[in-house]
């Protein structure tokens, strides 16, 4: 601390700068002053002896013609009566001494003086005499004041320092405190007293200028506070307004939601009437005429239905509701399956039509099979329809390798050489609802959905889809979109079945003594069901809701349910929370949902709940059969059909 000077107090600083000065001024200049006096004193004894040798040469000059030694004796012991006069020699022309008064010492200042002859101006010098002066008494009265002049010299500084330190106090450490006082009352909270009673110096204007400088941050500090105020305000009433607009906007979702759910209901419900009594009729022998007009019928509804999932998929995509829900399976071989699928209709209009799918393709990977399927078919689908000559070459390859993650990019290449894409059509090609043109939709029809919803879901799956297209020439669509590639050892899932454009050909299902409960709320989709079942040689049982459905399990032998999940009373989810809440048999009976809510949450509900199938509306043949088959485990048909299970009400 002290080795660093810019750290000091500034009173130490004072005194650093001023006692040095003052100890070496002050003694300087009394020192010089009595040296002065010794110098005045020295000098009025030299001129009191030129003086007294100048009064004296007259009368020597009529003593020493007739030289008189014990006159001038006499006159020389007259002479140094004088207290700074040592001694007095008077000398003749030759400069023989006639007499001699008092003593020459070596310290002795000498004045001597001509003698002129008396009465004579022709300065004819008779002798001369010498006068001894003496510096003692001067030097010895210098020698006695030194002692005098140290203590005066300390008297000055010590008076000095302590005036000096007191007027320093009072005009510039009192104000600095003051000051300093203020800055740490400001700090700890305290308001900045006006500096009514400083000074106009600097100091005084330095304390007015923190002053103002403080006013100025307290009147800034106020301002800043109330728009501070102000923005707090105004977040919690855009808060608020964001929370009203938020709970408005989930509602607003939750309504979307909902009313996708019931339009879904609402119209494949009509919709599984209409499919399914279609599908029974053209299962059945007919005549040729009377199977077209149901194969007419079939075709349409299922075009109307593939319009409805178009649109519930966009809704979907906008509502930021769609899932991808990825599974194990075998990707080469579905779109084997859905080349296979439109591979008929190729052949039909005469077109060539080629499908490979690269060596280095993993045999599994982790995909979602319905959007790729989805994709898959629209791009198909599209490239067959508006192509009349030539040909359709489909093509599926890894595009690098797998990255860190085990995810690896995919691209199925689409290309065809139909009528291509009008330059003036392309920027809106993946637009919804949107073609290439009006003679396009009257000629191939559809919605323009499919292109704008494959993009969506390609980004979904971490791609795109691109194209590239020359008029009258021919159009290459290009799907990418990533997959993962699974653990070794992992077990597969299953890819569900291709829809079909054709009436399906049920699969061999024998239900030959099989008890089967169909609840549903609409008379027409029980009678689907029976339609489709009885061929089998399945019994079919009905309840119009919930409640009738567990009073018919509590009273009959049932083996399995077929259960509509969206009925008024008591709905599909509840009914099935009670039969797995009886005792005995019952509680396990198999239970298969029938709903046309066909999203994955659901779906992931209702397994959580322990249903051995899901199958959505428009009921399809083949996915009822196959579930039927997967949730009844084959053996030899109940002998007694009308079991009473009165007994297992118990748990109900």
């Amino acid at each position: 601390m002290l080795l660093r000077p810019h750290h000091w107090p500034i009173r130490l600083k004072f005194f650093a700068i001023v006692v040095p000065l003052m100890v070496t001024v002050v003694p300087s200049i009394t020192f010089y002053a009595h040296y002065h006096s010794y110098g005045q004193i020295v000098k009025e004894i030299d001129a009191r002896a030129q003086h007294l040798a100048t009064s004296q040469s007259i009368l020597l000059s009529r003593i020493i013609q007739v030289p008189d030694p014990e006159l001038l004796t006499l006159l020389g012991a007259g002479m140094i009566v004088d207290p700074d006069v040592e001694s007095v020699g008077f000398y003749d022309r030759a400069g023989r001494q006639i007499a001699l008064v008092g003593q020459v010492s070596e310290a002795t200042q000498v004045i001597s003086r001509r003698i002129n002859a008396y009465g004579r101006d022709d300065g004819t010098v008779i002798g001369h005499f010498e006068l001894g002066i003496s510096h003692a008494r001067a030097e010895q009265m210098l020698a006695g004041s030194w002692l005098h002049a140290g203590l005066l010299s300390v008297i000055a500084v010590l008076t000095m320092l302590i005036g000096g330190y007191v007027a320093f106090h009072r005009l510039v450490g009192r104000p600095l405190d003051k000051v300093q006082r203020a800055i740490e009352g400001w700090r700890a909270g305290a308001p900045v007293p006006r500096p009514c009673d400083m000074a106009t110096d600097e100091i005084g204007r330095l304390a007015r200028a923190f002053h103002e400088l403080q006013t100025l941050r307290i009147e800034r500090e106020a301002e800043l506070e109330a728009i501070k105020q102000e923005l707090e305000d105004r977040v919690v009433r855009r808060t608020a307004d964001l929370q009203k607009a938020r709970d408005a906007a989930e509602a607003a979702d939750r309504s979307k939601a909902s009313f996708l759910a019931a339009m879904s209901h609402e119209i494949r419900t009509p919709m599984n009437g209409i499919l399914g009594i279609a599908s029974a009729l053209a299962a059945d022998d007919r005549d040729p005429e009377d199977r077209e007009k149901v194969l007419t019928i079939l075709e349409s509804g299922r075009s109307l239905m593939e319009l409805l999932n178009d649109i519930l998929d966009l809704s979907k995509i906008d509502a930021g509701r769609m899932d991808i829900a990825e599974t194990e399976g075998d990707l080469g071989s579905l779109i084997r399956q859905i080349g296979k699928l439109w591979q008929p209709l190729a052949r039909e209009k005469q077109l060539s039509f080629r499908l490979e799918i690269a060596p280095e393709l993993p045999a599994r990977l982790v995909f979602d099979p319905t959007r790729v399927r989805q994709c898959a078919t629209n791009l198909i689908s599209n490239a067959v329809k508006f192509t009349d000559s030539g040909g359709v070459e489909i093509s599926l390859r890894p595009l690098g390798e797998p990255d860190a993650n085990g995810r690896i990019s995919l691209a199925l290449i689409v290309r065809d050489t139909g009528i291509g894409i009008p330059e003036a059509a392309r920027p809106r090609l993946f637009e919804s609802f949107t073609q290439a043109d009006d003679s396009t939709t009257r000629r191939f029809g559809g919605t323009g959905l499919g292109l704008a919803i494959t993009r969506r879901l390609a980004g979904m799956m971490e791609g795109d889809l691109r194209f590239a297209s020359t008029e009258n020439v021919g159009t290459v669509f290009t799907l990418t979109f990533r997959a993962g590639v699974p653990a070794a050892g992992s077990l597969p899932a299953p890819v569900p079945a291709p829809p079909s454009g054709l009436p399906e050909a049920p699969p061999p299902v024998d239900l030959q003594g099989r008890r089967i409960l169909v609840v549903d709320d609409v008379a027409t989709n029980r009678l689907v069901a029976r339609l489709m079942l009885e061929p089998t040689g399945a019994e079919v049982i009905e309840a119009a809701d919930g409640g009738e459905a567990l009073e018919t399990l509590g009273r009959e032998a049932i083996d399995l349910v077929l259960l509509d999940l969206h009925m008024p009373v008591l709905d599909g989810v509840e009914t099935i929370s009670r039969i797995r809440r009886f005792s005995g048999p019952v509680a396990e009976v198999p239970v298969i949902a029938l709903t046309a809510d066909a999203r994955p949450e659901r779906q992931a509900e209702l397994a959580a709940l322990g249903v051995a199938g899901y199958v959505t509306k428009p009921i399809s043949l083949q996915l009822l059969y196959a579930a039927v088959a997967e949730a009844l485990p084959a053996h030899e048909a109940p002998e007694a059909p009308a079991r009473q299970r009165g007994k297992a009400m118990g748990a109900c």
